[in-house]
């Protein structure tokens, strides 16, 4: 019975570090490429120029869905 639970836990915690491993693969690759895309379609949208200061990326902080944050320049 010992044997199984552990076996268990072992399993979910070789998932998690999977998915957290990749998580940050993914933020850390893909990234550049999600914040070009959003500055451009926002872009395409307003008539004006747009002046932003830093634009991030992120998977975890509005977990589970991904994230888009955008400072404005003053």
């Amino acid at each position: 019975m010992k044997q199984t639970f552990k076996r268990i836990f072992q399993t979910l915690l070789w998932i998690s570090l999977f998915f957290l491993i990749s998580g940050v693969i993914i933020t850390f690759f893909i990234s550049t490429k999600v914040e070009t895309a959003v500055v451009t379609k926002m872009q395409e949208q307003i008539t004006s120029k747009l002046q932003l200061g830093k634009v991030s990326f992120s998977l975890y902080d509005k977990f589970p869905s991904a994230s888009v944050k955008i400072n404005i320049a003053v």
